[in-house]
């Protein structure tokens, strides 16, 4: 027959095995939340890296503007003169 002794001894067998479920649990989540808060850090620092103001992008914006505009610039100087050639070589020719 079986007493209560057995009873609470199965009991205390019992919670002693939750507690310790619990505990090995705990610990994988605290490692899990560790390895995530190491990887968010580097993700962190890496964006820290590449991070560009406003102020940086608008500066480099402006040096392309100013690129493209003396590029235009030049490019009608040089199909204005190829025009006064062109104007010239017709007048040679008795074209114009």
């Amino acid at each position: 027959m079986m007493g209560p002794e057995w009873l609470i001894g199965g009991g205390l067998t019992l919670a002693g095995s939750c507690f310790a479920y619990t505990w090995r649990s705990s610990a994988k989540l605290h490692q899990r939340i560790d390895d995530l808060t190491r990887e968010l850090s580097g993700c962190q620092t890496d964006s820290a890296k590449t991070y560009v103001t406003k102020a940086e992008i608008k500066d480099v914006e402006n040096r392309i503007t100013a690129a493209l505009k003396e590029l235009g610039e030049r490019f009608e100087r040089n199909l204005d003169r190829l025009a006064e050639r062109l104007e010239r070589l017709q007048a040679k020719d008795g074209r114009h």
